[in-house]
């Protein structure tokens, strides 16, 4: 009966060190995962400022088109007064 008893005992704790084992290994997946998952957000923000760097410019070099083009203009049209003068 005892003997019966150890062995239950006995294959209880190999299971529980088996699921020891396993939930280890879970876990520093999870850990390598948390981290990867952290580089990915800093790299992410990183793009995102370079993103909004990039498109505060192009709307900068379309005010400064949009500028050029009515300076243009304004010549062109004094050019054909001009002209007809």
């Amino acid at each position: 009966m005892a003997c019966k008893r150890h062995e239950e005992i006995e294959d209880t704790n190999q299971t529980m060190i088996r699921m020891m084992a396993q939930i280890q290994k879970e876990n520093a997946l999870a850990s390598k995962l948390k981290r990867e998952l952290e580089h990915e957000k800093i790299v992410l923000s990183e793009r995102k400022e370079g993103t909004i760097k990039i498109l505060a410019q192009i709307g900068q070099d379309t005010a400064i088109t949009e500028q050029q083009i009515k300076i243009v203009r304004a010549q062109m049209d004094k050019i054909h007064r001009l002209k007809k003068v």
